[in-house]
């Protein structure tokens, strides 16, 4: 649900569009959503793989290049909030029987995936 929007002054490059944006309140790794409005009015091509838009302006078509970096940290800060990782915790206890009819308990546990330290 959004609070209201507000009109606020796009500088892409050397392009200055105003553009609405909608105000949420909910959790995100990004500052900003451009979405499709934004795109259609810079006539913009974005290019999600290559990590850069291009749009046509009055000298010619002008590329804004991506952070590879930053799309890694964004990325993976918005996979850790929507699934934290877990820790070992036991899962289920199985029953073993030994050669000399002792009993074990055996316990399994969750494998995590390997945190990211950079």
């Amino acid at each position: 649900m959004a609070y209201g929007s507000i009109n606020l002054a796009v500088k892409a490059g050397t392009v200055t569009r105003v553009t609405e944006f909608l105000v949420v309140d909910r959790p995100a790794s990004y500052n900003v959503i451009m979405g499709t409005p934004w795109l259609n009015a810079m006539r913009a091509i974005p290019s999600t793989y290559h990590l850069c838009l291009k749009f046509p302006t009055l000298n010619g078509i002008e590329v804004i290049w991506g952070n590879p970096r930053v799309s890694q940290v964004c990325y993976a800060a918005e996979q850790k909030r929507k699934k934290p990782d877990l820790e070992t915790v036991p899962r289920k206890t199985e029953k073993k029987v030994s050669d000399q009819g002792v009993l074990r308990r055996r316990t399994k546990t969750k494998k995590t995936r390997p945190r990211d330290r950079s």
